[in-house]
């Protein structure tokens, strides 16, 4: 998928030029209806006890929803166009928790047991897509519009359920440190119904575990450390896979962390950590199938900064610093990079908020993220040029009608830098340019 020529050559860089029209056409256009709704309980019992509940639902209604893909691009700019078409889809979870704590003193000390149960259930609906071959093209030629109707297919279901019960365990020593450490068991079920292919239940039943501890070297300088395994959903494959929609099982995880945080003044903190985070590594491979490809280590140094400078000026700062590396089978055969796609060694973030004296509740704030290069092809000879972005807003915080009320400016890419995001190895879309937000939010 690529929105826009680019001067890519192999093991360079590659920066994109403007179109001189617009690539996608006219219709359809997306429509889609999101909602969110939730309710939760804290309730404490005799000074001990306390019983902690939270329930929620999300949903995600896609009335029409269109992909735009422009194949084999060529360095004169020309493609081949192909368009995807999706009926209505729907992407619904509802998830609740159900905590209950106990806290026990010990002189100094104090230590809290929970027992904790989880539950989710998401059924959701997609696939079946129409294409429509737009035929040859050029990165900078407009597209007419299309119109239907359009052969749409039967779609898959997918339904997740998943319960977990789990024993957990915080101490504190106001002093000398604090440490805690949990244990869940998880039962994990995917039933995928896809058209003309018999059901496919994928299982997962992990025993998960956290432990991790921190000591007080000073009054204002902590050591910390922890070790943490987990499952993540996977989801589904993206648009321009060969097995697109395909849905993905779930993968088992884990995470390493140690550091110091420093409490630099009461109101500002600095942290500085090293993490390393496994997990299996799935994308696009050279034909364009989507599937697990090895495994991915992320391994690097984190830092931040955060708080307030002087009372009217705060920051947020922080940077991640890593060694990305795949590993496995097709690594060692040439056939996969050593670098995972789209992950970038420097992440860099700084936002700063300033409360100027001259206009009560008027607030100024700056966003500025760089992003080094991160490999685009699957065998490292592709890469996406590194990119900073900025971005500007204020916030007015003023009465209206007797409610509070925030009047919120806010403009993304100020600089309207014209660069290529990632949607796989190969797959390319644009950016955003310079985008204006305003917002009101008051009290009901």
């Amino acid at each position: 998928m690529s929105s826009g020529r680019s001067s890519c050559r192999p093991e360079r860089s590659c920066r994109p030029t403007r179109p001189a029209a617009a690539l996608a056409p006219a219709r359809p256009k997306y429509r889609s209806t999101a909602s969110l709704w939730g309710t939760t309980a804290d309730v404490r019992l005799g000074g001990v006890w306390r019983v902690q509940a939270g329930l929620f639902h999300s949903a995600f209604d896609d009335e029409r929803t269109a992909t735009n893909l422009l194949l084999g691009v060529q360095p004169d700019g020309s493609a081949r166009q192909l368009f995807l078409l999706d009926p209505p889809t729907r992407l619904a979870s509802t998830s609740g928790e159900l905590r209950v704590s106990r806290s026990f003193a010990e002189g100094p000390r104090t230590h809290v047991v929970h027992v904790n149960g989880r539950a989710r259930h998401r059924p959701d609906r997609f696939g079946g897509f129409a294409s429509i071959n737009g035929g040859s093209t050029t990165v900078s030629g407009p597209s007419g519009p299309i119109t239907g109707p359009f052969a749409f297919g039967p779609q898959t279901t997918n339904v997740i359920s998943q319960g977990a019960a789990g024993l957990a365990y915080e101490g504190r020593w106001p002093g000398v440190g604090e440490l805690s450490a949990g244990v869940q068991t998880t039962r994990y079920r995917k039933r995928i119904a896809r058209p003309d292919v018999p059901v496919v239940v994928d299982r997962a039943d992990p025993v998960i575990f956290n432990v991790a501890g921190a000591v007080e070297l000073t009054d204002a300088l902590v050591a910390y450390a922890g070790y943490t395994t987990g499952l993540e959903e996977s989801g589904v494959a993206p648009e321009n896979a060969i097995n697109r929609d395909e849905a993905l099982p779930a993968i088992e995880t884990s995470q390493r962390d140690a550091g110091l945080r420093w409490r630099v003044t009461p109101d500002l903190r600095v942290v500085v950590g090293f993490f390393d985070v496994r997990k299996p590594y799935f994308n696009l491979d050279e034909r364009d199938l989507f599937r697990l490809l090895g495994d991915v280590e992320h391994r690097g140094v984190e830092a931040s900064i955060a708080g307030a400078i002087t009372p009217r000026l705060n920051i947020v700062a922080g940077g991640v610093f890593m060694r990305p590396r795949v590993t496995g089978e097709g690594v060692r055969l040439g056939r996969v990079g050593r670098l995972p796609i789209g992950q970038p060694a420097r992440n860099l973030q700084f936002n700063l908020d300033w409360r100027q004296p001259w206009v009560e509740g008027l607030s100024l704030e700056t966003n500025v993220q760089h992003l080094s290069r991160r490999a685009a092809r699957l065998d490292n000879r592709l890469f996406l040029p590194p990119r900073t972005l900025v971005d500007l807003g204020a916030r007015y915080r003023f009465k209206l009608s007797g409610k509070d009320a925030t009047l919120r400016l806010r403009v993304t890419n100020v600089f309207n830098v014209y660069d290529f995001d990632l949607r796989g190895a190969g797959a390319f879309d644009l950016i955003n340019g310079r985008v204006a937000f305003l917002s009101l939010a008051t009290e009901l």
